[in-house]
């Protein structure tokens, strides 16, 4: 093989390098550009205190109430409450008018997650809830939908039906 065979090979290897570069940088991109706003916004804010990505989904409750689930994974040894009341600020700010409740699982991915039900900011008097948490390895499961009726107050039992 003559010398001008090896540079045209070197120069194709040389090619196929750049072109994988830029199409690297080019899927990069468009995935930053899709990237949901919310948990684009939950990254910069809280990634410091994240040990991966935030998942963010809205979904259908009773009586056309969204309910918006936020997904963290806190590194350990952090107080969840914690970062779920941050985290639900960050959204609330976001999505006010968009959703009507928020829940926000915190699973770190040692065998124990929680679950949070985080009230607006603009509604001082309701305070975080702990949905659920699972210390034997098991998922958190979204609570059910909220039941459409008339709040009681906190402990306060709601009256039954008439039998």
């Amino acid at each position: 093989m003559g010398r001008t065979n090896w540079i045209l090979v070197a120069l194709g290897l040389i090619a196929c390098l750049a072109l994988t570069l830029l199409m690297q940088q080019a899927l990069q991109v468009r995935k930053e550009r899709v990237a949901d706003p919310v948990a684009t916004e939950i990254q910069k804010v809280l990634g410091s205190r994240l040990t991966g990505a935030a998942r963010w989904r809205i979904r259908d409750g009773h009586g056309g109430e969204k309910t918006g689930t936020l997904t963290l994974q806190p590194t350990i040894g952090l107080r969840e409450d914690n970062l779920a009341r941050d985290a639900g600020d960050v959204v609330w700010r976001r999505m006010r008018n968009q959703i009507g409740s928020l829940i926000v699982i915190c699973d770190a991915g040692l065998g124990a997650a929680s679950a949070f039900a985080v009230p607006p900011p603009w509604e001082p008097g309701r305070p975080l809830v702990r949905i659920e948490s699972t210390a034997d390895g098991g998922k958190v499961q979204e609570p059910p939908p909220p039941r459409s009726g008339p709040a009681t107050a906190p402990g306060t039992v709601r009256p039954s039906a008439p039998r």
